[in-house]
C-alpha cells in the first residue's frame, strides 16, 4: 500500500477541502468586520453621548454665567467719545443757559448735568468678569473691524452731527434722563449698522446682554442718576427705559427745556475709534479708561 504526501488525492478531493477553507475564511473575515464595525458603532455613540454631556454642561455653564452677569453692574462699554473740544464748548453754553432759563423748573439743578469731558455715545454695556474676558473683548473688536466695520466706513472716520434733545421716560414733566441726537452728517445709516451690528456680534459671543433690538443712537447730557453718581456713567437699564437701580431718584421737569432747546446745535465731530471703555476711569483728557479700540481709519 502506497501513501502519497498530504496533499495527495483527487482533482475533487483537493477543490472540496479548498472550497470548505475558503468559506470558513470568509465568515472569519466577515465575523472579524462585523465585530469592527460594532465596535465603531459603539464608539461613535460613545462620543456622542459625551459631546452632547459635554454640550450640555457647557450650556448649564453659559446659562448660570449669564444669570450672573445679569445681577452684577456693568464694568465696561462700547463707546464713541464725543468730548472734542467744539462739543464741550457748545455743551457748556446748553448747561449755561438751561440753568439760567429753567432752574425754577422742579428737579433742574446743575448737578444732573454730564461731565463734559466724558461725553460719549454708548452702543452696549458689558459685564466682563475678569482679565480674558477683557482680552476677548478686546480681540472681538478687532475681528468686527476686519470682518464688517471697515467695510462700511470705507476706511474712513463717521462725520457726524449733535443736534437737538429727546428724553427717555414717557412724562416730560417727570424726566430722568434728556439725551442729545446723533445723525450722521451724508444722512447714512453708517453709524446704526456699525453700532447694530457690533452689539449683534458681541451678544453672540456672550460678552453682552441683549437689551434692545435696535441700538438706540443718544448722548446723555442730563440724568438724575448724576445726582448720587457725578462719574457720568449710567446703569445699564437706564439706557433703555431711564429707570434704574436706585430706589430713591428724583426726576426734574423738562418741559420747558425741550420746548427752549428742542434744536439746539451741539457741533460737529469726527469718530474715529470705538472704544472699549472702562466704567469709574479716567484718562488724560478726563475721558474714560480705555481698555481697547477699534479704529475705523
Amino acid at each position: 500500500m502506497s501513501y502519497g504526501p498530504p496533499w495527495s488525492g483527487s482533482v475533487g478531493e483537493c477543490t472540496g477541502r479548498t472550497s470548505f477553507m475558503s468559506r470558513s475564511n470568509s465568515r472569519r473575515r466577515r465575523t472579524s468586520t462585523q465585530v469592527h464595525n460594532r465596535e465603531e458603532r459603539r464608539n461613535q455613540e460613545e462620543t456622542r453621548n459625551r459631546d452632547s454631556n459635554l454640550n450640555q454642561h457647557s450650556q448649564a455653564w453659559s446659562g448660570r454665567r449669564n444669570c450672573f452677569r445679569k445681577k452684577q453692574p456693568f464694568t465696561h462699554f462700547l463707546s464713541f467719545a464725543l468730548n472734542q473740544p467744539v462739543i464741550q464748548e457748545k455743551f457748556l453754553q446748553f448747561k449755561e443757559e438751561v440753568l439760567e432759563k429753567c432752574s425754577q423748573d422742579h428737579g433742574v439743578s446743575s448737578s444732573l448735568f454730564q461731565n463734559p469731558a466724558k461725553l460719549h455715545l454708548t452702543l452696549g454695556t458689558l459685564v466682563l468678569l475678569n482679565e480674558q474676558e477683557i482680552q476677548r473683548a478686546c480681540d472681538l473688536l478687532q475681528q468686527c473691524k476686519e470682518d464688517f466695520v471697515d467695510q462700511i466706513t470705507g476706511g474712513k472716520p463717521l462725520s457726524v452731527e449733535v443736534t437737538g434733545v429727546e428724553y427717555m421716560n414717557d412724562d416730560p414733566a417727570m424726566m430722568d434722563v434728556l439725551y442729545a441726537k446723533v445723525h450722521m452728517k451724508d444722512g447714512s445709516d453708517k453709524l446704526q449698522m456699525i453700532a447694530d451690528q457690533l452689539v449683534e456680534r458681541f451678544v453672540a459671543s456672550g460678552l453682552m446682554l441683549r437689551e434692545w433690538d435696535r441700538v438706540k443712537l443718544h448722548a446723555t447730557v442730563m440724568n438724575t442718576l448724576f445726582r448720587k453718581d457725578p462719574s457720568g456713567a449710567e446703569e445699564r437699564s437706564n439706557t433703555v427705559t431711564g429707570k434704574s437701580s436706585f430706589k430713591e431718584r428724583e426726576s426734574f421737569n423738562g418741559r420747558n427745556i425741550l420746548k427752549l432747546f428742542e434744536n439746539f446745535s451741539f457741533g460737529e465731530a469726527q469718530l474715529d475709534a470705538v472704544l472699549l471703555s472702562q466704567r469709574y476711569s479716567s484718562d488724560a483728557s478726563g475721558y474714560y479708561g480705555t481698555a481697547g479700540r477699534l479704529l475705523l481709519h
